[in-house]
């Protein structure tokens, strides 16, 4: 800030100071708003719900953990999970409580995964259903996490910390959208 008020200084006319503390003040965040710009395209472009085929009469499916959201509001009958080497099914008793059970193998036919690429300072990140006999991708669903300009990664101290992504905006989280379009619980 010392080169602006130098630089005002040394400039008479006032449209040219304006102009010159408007730069200063802009350079910091210049990326900033490009970064919030390119988010909103690469959202537009590459991000979203994208279903491939949608399965009726299913009864649960593997994901990388068992929330309640699946078996309570969604009606699934069970969620599997893989922990290290051991599979486990989770379910809900009559009294509602969930129930966890560790399986030697799994029932299920779909698989919830995530994947990241990073893109700094972007993250993408992709779920997926993946039929898993034959490996087929019915669905995915795209969110890019933007991680702010330069300032914002130099002052943080955890590490960067998200500034904005292109989440499902309309109450449920992408993944969850992704799974009720494709996976249609058994009645």
């Amino acid at each position: 800030m010392l080169a602006a008020y130098v630089l005002t200084r040394k400039v008479k006319a006032i449209w040219a100071k304006a102009l010159l503390i408007g730069l200063f003040a802009l350079i910091p965040a210049g990326d900033l708003l490009y970064g919030r710009v390119k988010l909103q395209l690469l959202c537009k472009a590459e991000g979203g719900l994208r279903v491939n085929r949608t399965v009726e009469n299913v009864e649960g499916f593997l994901a990388r953990s068992a929330g309640d959201i699946w078996l309570r509001k969604l009606h699934y009958r069970f969620i599997e999970t893989q922990n290290a080497k051991t599979f486990s099914r989770f379910t809900l008793t009559p009294s509602g409580q969930l129930e966890e059970r560790v399986i030697d193998k799994p029932l299920s036919s779909y698989r919830l995964e995530r994947s990241e690429d990073r893109l700094p300072p972007f993250l993408r990140v992709t779920h997926s259903i993946r039929k898993i006999d034959s490996g087929e991708i019915l669905g995915t669903f795209v969110d890019f996490n933007y991680y702010g300009g330069w300032i914002n990664r130099l002052i943080s101290t955890d590490g960067p910390t998200r500034v904005a992504n292109c989440e499902a905006g309309d109450g449920d989280i992408g993944y969850v959208q992704l799974v009720q379009a494709v996976l249609k619980p058994a009645k």
